[in-house]
């Protein structure tokens, strides 16, 4: 454990050194990070509120706040960020729908809500002012934009296109809906964009794969459940593999090479309740739920494995290798298999 923020976190946003946390009830988190050291407070901000999620842009940091119990009663909270050590917060907006997600669009923040896509100008990006209003089918759940479309993955597990060229009049241009099957258990709890696929994290359908590379007819082209019954709450991407939060079981890496069947690569277990990563040089940095801050090793990738003769599995140990006790995973495009603890590595 690197920090404990004695509070649930929420959400994280890395950038440069520094790191934000939405720490529940303890509000908004300001750290440094150090290259050998743990990390160091500098600021931190709070109104009595619960913090939930972050969007940035520039000096100003736009959170939704408010309390679990009563989800109609969040707000947007806007905070100067201009000196982490001191934020300062500088409006609180009611919104008469439950928000559930914020993502930046150059001059305009984005709100999934209850009903479907707000807009808020940026234009003072200290006081956002309502500009527009997409309603949706149904509730939108999570949000991500690419160019002039966003992405919004809903209730019911549809995935929702939307071309911002107008920001003030953003139009509904494709739809790409979910098997019945998977239906009843949509979450939608974070999406990522990798090239023309979109991800999204959703529960115990695990991390759904659409191709948007006609935004009038996206698809669903691939699903990956995770094992034991997981949860998926969290996707981040890096180097065609998805790295995919679990409630239940930590971390799993998926593999993106054939879109169609994603295939699960690597495990990380952890103890807690785990949404939110970053990716740091080497070292993934994991918002380890109500027990803080965890740096973990990324997997490594070893490639042209030789299998001889009794199934006998060859390879060559990348250089630097920590000293440790790993779990071994083979795959191809279809299938994988896993050896735990199969390698010990002393120091070298």
């Amino acid at each position: 454990i690197a920090f404990s923020a004695d509070a649930m976190i929420r959400d994280l946003q890395y950038e440069g050194g520094r790191l934000t946390l939405a720490a529940g009830t303890r509000g908004v988190l300001f750290l440094e990070l150090r290259p050998t050291a743990p990390p160091v407070l500098l600021g931190s901000v709070a109104d009595g509120n619960s913090a939930w999620q972050l969007a940035g842009r520039g000096d100003y940091l736009y959170v939704i706040s408010g309390e679990q119990e009563e989800p109609l009663k969040r707000s947007l909270q806007v905070i100067d960020i201009s000196d982490p050590r001191q934020p300062t917060i500088t409006a609180r907006q009611p919104v008469i729908e439950k928000l559930n997600a914020l993502a930046v669009h150059g001059d305009y923040l984005l709100a999934a809500t209850s009903q479907g896509l707000a807009l808020f100008s940026l234009t003072d990006p200290a006081q956002p002012s309502r500009s527009g209003f997409l309603p949706l089918p149904a509730a939108a759940r999570c949000i991500t934009t690419l160019g002039d479309l966003a992405f919004i993955s809903d209730a019911v597990g549809s995935l929702q296109v939307i071309d911002l060229r107008n920001p003030q009049l953003p139009r509904l241009v494709g739809t790409a809906p979910i098997p019945w099957t998977l239906q009843p258990f949509a979450l939608g709890s974070e999406m990522a964009v990798h090239g023309d696929l979109v991800l999204v994290a959703d529960g115990r359908n695990g991390l759904l794969v659409f191709s948007v590379k006609d935004r009038r007819r996206p698809r669903l082209t691939g699903v990956s459940q995770l094992p034991n019954g997981g949860l998926a709450i969290g996707v981040t991407v890096a180097e065609q593999r998805a790295y995919v939060t679990d409630s239940r079981q930590g971390l799993h890496l998926i593999d993106l090479r054939t879109p169609e069947n994603p295939q699960l690569i690597a495990t990380l277990s952890n103890t807690s309740w785990s949404k939110r990563i970053a990716l740091i040089d080497d070292q993934i940095l994991l918002a380890n739920g109500d027990a803080g801050l965890m740096f973990l090793p990324r997997p490594v990738e070893i490639d042209q494995p030789r299998i001889g003769s009794g199934n006998n599995l060859t390879f060559s140990l990348p250089p630097n290798l920590p000293a440790g006790t790993y779990t071994v995973r083979v795959f191809n495009r279809w299938s994988s298999a896993e050896l735990p603890g199969a390698l010990n590595v002393g120091h070298r």
